[in-house]
Formats: C-alpha cells, sequence, structure tokens
C-alpha cells in the first residue's frame, strides 16, 4: 500500500467509537491504454470494427495446453 493509505488505515484502527466514514469529490478515471501492433490503440469496450482489425492481424499458434491452437496478437 502506499504510505498515505497505510498511515490511513493504522490511524483509523485506533478509533475507539463505532461510526460511519465518507469521503465526497470526483477522480478522474482513464481506462487501460492498449495498443497492437498493425491496429493502432484500441478502445475499450471494443468496437466491432477492432474486432476484425484484430482478427486480421492475429496469428495461430500452437499452445501447449491440451494441444489446442489460440490466436497471438
Amino acid at each position: 500500500m502506499p504510505s498515505i493509505n497505510r498511515q490511513l488505515f493504522q490511524i483509523l484502527q485506533t478509533v475507539q467509537s463505532p461510526g460511519d466514514f465518507y469521503t465526497t469529490g470526483t477522480i478522474e478515471t482513464f481506462p487501460p491504454l492498449v495498443e497492437v501492433d498493425g491496429v493502432g490503440r484500441v478502445a475499450l469496450p471494443l468496437l466491432p470494427m477492432q474486432i476484425e482489425q484484430l482478427v486480421a492481424v492475429a496469428k495461430r499458434t500452437h499452445t501447449a495446453r491440451r494441444g489446442r491452437s489460440a490466436a497471438k496478437i
């Protein structure tokens, strides 16, 4: 845990009386950035056009797991 999280956790552990805790405000969240050679940045959730692009650049590969084939991008 980052230092401030650890400190807050330790401080809250010392509270002897029951109570409610809450916070307000906003925080920006960003989806993970996925970039694929031959396709570029991939939006999440996947768009139909990007699925087609991923299938076009994917290559079949043999896996050691039960002899199954899988697509490798």
